[in-house]
């Protein structure tokens, strides 16, 4: 918890960091958020804490020491209380820091208790796909191995992808922007349906079905409209942008998966996402030649494995839970 804390307050001083701050300033932000997603985290949670209380108390009107004695049984001491014009001066700086803190004054815990809902989690297990309906009529599709968390806060809805893939059909409201944290990079809904694929590379794919999304990281900014995809690197970096067939995105809906010029260990890889059943691919720098183009159900795994069987090239034994495959 303590290294949270920190972590916490480190994004609360970039946080300040003043819009005309010099080139070497606004680089250390960067690197900054670059190191880990964790900041990247951070830095946002902290973000969109400003902006809910922004305007708190404006005019210094909340009698803090009053406050702290009635509820002493349920505070952990952080400090002396301050006069009441160092209490004016420092209004937007107490909040965070509490927060911070683990909501050490009550009064903190009290106002930000209707405006900023608990996280919630959901996940998915192999083979399993999940649809999960948001309070305010967005929808979320998760495919096989994946997790999320959503927070949403009056003038925020943001979900991280923490593993896999989901298919976001979003319920636009400029007031309360719709965001997605993926790595190293943001996803800002512009009226959208789209899919977002963490690779277990840490790759990310980015694929829109209606509208357009901006994709941020901490070096460049990219929009992207309808069938359009974007792939982007593990630092967060964007790579290939390619047209897309809208009606092959998130084809795992219907149990298809498409692989085009695909290595053979790729191809297991997403076999193995679906189901029990492994396959391992032996000696796969042996057969990087053996590429694929073509659509499975990724459920049909005997299938695959009989197509690789018909293969003279390749060896494939299986046992209980395991496919072997290598070059003859």
């Amino acid at each position: 918890m303590d290294a949270q804390r920190s972590l916490l307050e480190e994004a609360q001083r970039w946080i300040r960091l003043p819009e005309d701050a010099s080139a070497s300033d606004q680089a250390a932000l960067a690197a900054w958020i670059r190191r880990s997603p964790q900041h990247l985290q951070a830095y946002l949670q902290m973000q969109a804490l400003e902006a809910e209380l922004e305007g708190l108390d404006s005019h210094a009107q909340i009698d803090l020491d009053k406050l702290l004695a009635r509820s002493a049984n349920n505070v952990v001491e952080i400090g002396t209380a301050l006069p009441r014009r160092q209490q004016r001066q420092t209004r937007r700086w107490w909040p965070a820091a509490a927060i911070g803190a683990i909501a050490a004054v009550a009064i903190v815990a009290t106002l930000l208790h209707q405006k900023v809902a608990a996280p919630l989690e959901y996940s998915t297990n192999t083979g399993e796909q999940r649809r999960i309906a948001l309070a305010d009529g967005s929808i979320i599709e998760l495919n096989t191995q994946s997790h999320i968390r959503v927070s949403y806060t009056r003038s925020l809805r943001q979900v991280e992808l923490l593993a896999g893939e989901a298919l976001f059909n979003v319920k636009h409201n400029l007031a309360r922007p719709f965001r997605v944290v993926v790595a190293s990079q943001v996803i800002d809904d512009l009226a959208t349906e789209f899919d977002v694929y963490l690779h277990p590379d840490a790759v990310t794919s980015l694929a829109v079905v209606t509208g357009r999304v901006q994709v941020s990281s901490p070096s460049s900014a990219v929009r992207l409209a309808a069938g359009e995809q974007l792939t982007l690197s593990s630092s967060g970096e964007p790579g290939r942008r390619d047209k897309v067939d809208t009606a092959a995105i998130a084809s795992w809906r219907k149990h298809r998966i498409g692989f085009e010029n695909t290595p053979i260990a790729a191809a297991a890889a997403e076999f193995n996402r679906y189901n029990q059943h492994k396959i391992q691919i032996i000696d796969a720098a042996k057969l990087d030649h053996k590429r694929y183009t073509a659509t499975w159900d990724p459920y049909d795994l005997a299938s695959f494995l009989d197509y690789l069987r018909g293969d003279p090239q390749l060896r494939v034994d299986s046992g209980a839970d395991l496919t072997t495959v290598r070059a003859r």
